[in-house]
């Protein structure tokens, strides 16, 4: 007896149509799904969380200016009203395409017609055990609350302390990466620390305060242009950031940073955002990968490489356009999420042979943008570039715009607008879990760690788990 399962009435709710399994409720996940809504087709979205994160205002949780629901929204109630979309949380680690089935971390197995594969992406710390070791991540909503605790940790011990040398390294922040996440979370921060030292951290000067971006190439946010580049470097400059370029990360230990140039920072945080790689599934399928960024291979079509029914979008899949790989962006993986729903419905409802009926998927440039902090950021749309207040207005209204859920919306524009009038910032929460030895009376917070999904450091990010 064949092992091929032969019952769609395995999943409770498919009604025996075609079964399109989405692994990742990222925004391609989700923009597959929503495509896929009220049609002939049985939809089952899995993903390791019960919540579609906006990862682009993380930085935002990790600052103090807005929590962990402003960004995060039920996947369930997002599709409440949709019957023919069904979701279940589970680990996926594998994929075994004879027999169409993937495989949980929990033994089960799913079995498909379809199959979507978009679980996204993590940090990439290159397996430099140092970075492990001291370093943490922004790329999940763990790391935001661990990396706002940990901040918060440093002030209160900064201001207990006596020691001009430990409360020099308790306020000295260095990021390592200067792409848009890295110019974004060093203008928050400092506007963070800086606002709340003369008010609530009485015996603490803000001269005392040093936050330091580190980053190997010649400019921040380089996609950006030279123009938009010198205007951010020149906006974080003047909010007291210490810019370096041209400058790789060498070493770590528990009290700073060492740099190629021979420079040492001492410090007690070192923030991670110098790349992500695909999530830990991308090895688990056992298809073929691209030989440096490890993605999944995928057609001009989207399939998976020898894969007729089994679709690749976002970080994890390496989408060829003008022959190079599309960055790893929200905007790839929402057109591809979108082109793949279609596809599948042409071939499974309306029975047109494949999906070489259709055009070669065409990724459309949006352009690109990022915040240097209050009222500054930059916008660069198909060589129209903005700078300043007029582009953080658009900054503001295009992530609203895309946020998952009316209340949500509300409540971040409640927010942006105070925190624009007044300066304040309500999340100043310090939450540590009880298995966390994040802060010590005696000898303050040590650096967090990003350590293959443990908790080995003082502040260990589960920065390297899939993301499905």
């Amino acid at each position: 007896m064949s092992d091929q399962p032969d019952s769609k009435q395995e999943i409770p709710g498919w009604k025996g149509r075609p079964r399109v399994v989405i692994v990742g409720a990222g925004f391609g996940g989700l923009c597959c799904a929503k495509g896929l809504s009220h049609k002939p087709v049985d939809v089952l979205l899995v993903d390791r969380q019960n919540f579609h994160l906006f990862t682009p205002m993380i930085y935002q949780v990790a600052t103090a200016l807005l929590g962990p629901a402003n960004i995060a929204y039920p996947i369930r109630k997002i599709f409440r009203k949709v019957p023919n979309v069904h979701f279940q949380q589970s680990s996926v680690n594998g994929v075994d395409y004879d027999r169409k089935v993937l495989k949980t971390d929990d033994g089960s197995e799913i079995p498909y017609d379809y199959l979507v594969l978009g679980t996204g992406s993590v940090t990439n710390t290159h397996n430099i055990e140092q970075i492990n070791r001291w370093g943490i991540g922004l790329k999940d909503l763990e790391d935001a609350i661990r990396l706002r605790t940990h901040v918060l940790c440093c002030l209160e011990m900064a201001e207990r302390t006596d020691d001009p040398e430990e409360i020099q390294r308790l306020l000295s922040f260095t990021i390592v990466g200067g792409g848009p996440t890295g110019v974004e979370y060093a203008g928050a921060l400092t506007e963070l620390i800086r606002r709340m030292i003369p008010k609530e951290y009485k015996r603490l000067r803000q001269d005392q305060v040093s936050v330091h971006i580190v980053e190997g190439g010649d400019h921040l946010i380089s996609m950006m242009g030279p123009k938009l580049s010198a205007y951010a470097e020149k906006v974080l400059r003047k909010k007291g950031v210490t810019i370096k370029t041209g400058v790789m990360f060498k070493d770590a230990d528990a009290e700073g940073v060492s740099l190629s140039d021979g420079t040492r920072i001492e410090c007690r945080t070192l923030v991670w955002v110098a790349g992500v790689m695909p999530s830990a599934l991308a090895g688990g399928t056992g298809s073929e990968l691209t030989e440096h960024s490890h993605r999944l291979k995928t057609d001009e079509y989207l399939r998976v490489e020898g894969q007729d029914h089994v679709f690749g979008i976002g970080d994890i899949a390496a989408t060829m356009s003008h022959d190079k790989e599309l960055p790893m962006l929200a905007t790839p993986a929402m057109q591809g999420g979108r082109y793949v729903a279609k596809s599948i419905l042409a071939e499974a409802v309306w029975g047109k042979e494949g999906v070489s009926h259709r055009e070669p998927f065409k990724y459309v440039d949006k352009g690109s943008m990022a915040t240097i902090g209050r009222s500054a950021a930059v916008v660069n749309f198909h060589g129209l570039q903005m700078k300043g207040l007029i582009a953080w207005f658009m900054w503001l209204l295009v992530h609203v715009y895309y946020l998952v859920g009316f209340s949500n919306r509300v409540t971040v524009l409640v927010r942006w607008w105070w925190y624009f009038l007044t300066n304040r910032r309500s999340e100043q929460l310090i939450i540590r879990e009880k298995t966390d030895d994040m802060i010590d009376l005696e000898l303050g917070p040590k650096m967090p760690g990003i350590s293959n999904g443990s908790r080995s450091g003082t502040c260990a990010s589960p920065a390297r788990r899939s993301s499905a």
